[in-house]
């Protein structure tokens, strides 16, 4: 299933669709009408509307200080819910058959919070949804935390013109140098990367070794 946060754009469903693979697309506050009518929709699953075919899974963790509950809702867009979303927005959305919902709930020891997260599906099986979602955030967590951690992202205060634009793309492309060469070398990125600060020769040598 493709991961959302990608870009909830129609030509990347028509796409996905085409190659029968399934896709969960993070709906966001810019397709205004679709969110409202998602919004809606799970409003009434979540007030038990006899006549949705909806299905829930929840996952619970702890660690860090911290407990995070997560209810994943799913409801099936059939016959019995036209009226609630748009005809239309089938044909918008090739193979659209379901609309997601995430309910997080982060308690610290002072603070409890809670996001709503809305999705367009492919597929309805609320399962499925959950490990689309939770595997798109764990990669982006994990990639995020070694940008700032061994490419020092956080920390850089560059904000004129395109260049913060064209130093994201060249740390990304850093990045994937020197994950290839630690394939290669079995030495950590962040030992990589002070060891070419102190010479070239060295970045010189890691690319021969990944190509």
């Amino acid at each position: 299933m493709r991961p959302p946060g990608v870009g909830c754009q129609k030509a990347i469903t028509r796409k996905l669709h085409e190659n029968k693979a399934e896709y969960a697309l993070a709906l966001k506050a810019n397709h205004a009408t679709l969110h409202t009518q998602a919004v809606l929709l799970m409003a009434e699953a979540d007030d038990g509307e006899a006549l949705l075919t909806h299905a829930t899974h929840r996952t619970d963790e702890r660690g860090h200080g911290r407990q995070e509950t997560r209810v994943y809702t799913t409801v099936t867009l059939d016959d019995r819910t036209t009226h609630r979303i748009n005809d239309t927005t089938h044909q918008a959305w090739p193979g659209l058959s379901a609309i997601g919902k995430v309910v997080s709930t982060r308690t610290t020891k002072n603070k409890t919070t809670m996001q709503h997260r809305y999705y367009l599906l492919s597929d309805p099986d609320a399962k499925r949804f959950a490990k689309a979602v939770r595997g798109h955030w764990g990669i982006e967590n994990k990639l995020h935390w070694v940008l700032d951690v061994t490419m020092g992202e956080d920390a850089n205060r560059t904000s004129k013109d395109h260049g913060p634009e064209n130093l994201a793309i060249l740390r990304r492309l850093a990045l994937n140098l020197l994950r290839m060469a630690r394939e290669q070398t079995k030495k950590s990125m962040k030992k990589m990367r002070n060891r070419i600060g102190y010479g070239i020769d060295y970045l010189e040598q890691l690319l021969n070794a990944v190509f």
